[in-house]
This record gives structure tokens, C-alpha cells and sequence, in this order.
């Protein structure tokens, strides 16, 4: 599975990128009330991608997409702007 380039906006946009440790979906669900999807993961960890930090509700339909195809694997997530991918989240790649 090959995942997209995707433009995310945060307040701190000249900070590297961080990303987690191998962890296995577990569950996915969107939040109406945040306007974000949660992920529940292997490590316990509840990360969320807030959607009106997306480039475009396109690109997080595909991203909620390539989730639900990729529950029960191994992925590791990817925070924009220096935050923790243990929280925070708008791309994920599948670990090998």
C-alpha cells in the first residue's frame, strides 16, 4: 500500500515531521464533535487527525479509506510540525 503526499496545516509548518513506532490498527472511528478520525492502536495510544487541518476533505476520505483497508496491520503514523505521532497523526505508512 502506497500512501500519498499529503499537505497538513500546523502552527509550527518548519518542524520535521515525527513518526511512531510500528503499532497495529485496532479501530478507527470519526468524531463529529472534534471533526476528526480517531485510531485505536496496539500500544493503547488513541491518535486523531483533525480533518480541518487537511489539505482537503478528499484527501481525508482517501486517508479514512486506507485505514479501514488497513485494520489489524502493522503501520506507523506520522505527526506534522514536531508533535508527538504517539497523539497526533495525518499520515500513517504500513511497517514492513
Amino acid at each position: 500500500m502506497t500512501t500519498a503526499t499529503i499537505a497538513f496545516r500546523t502552527a509550527t509548518p518548519t518542524i520535521t515531521d515525527r513518526t511512531s513506532a510500528a503499532v497495529t490498527i485496532e479501530s478507527i472511528y470519526f468524531d463529529k464533535k472534534m471533526n476528526a478520525i480517531i485510531v485505536q492502536c496496539s500500544d493503547k495510544r488513541t491518535r486523531v487527525c483533525k480533518i480541518d487541518r487537511m489539505e482537503s476533505i478528499e484527501a481525508a476520505r482517501a486517508l479514512w479509506v486506507q485505514l479501514k483497508d488497513s485494520l489489524g496491520w502493522s503501520a506507523k503514523f506520522t505527526a506534522a510540525g514536531g508533535f508527538s505521532p504517539d497523539n497526533w497523526f495525518y499520515t500513517f505508512t504500513i511497517a514492513s
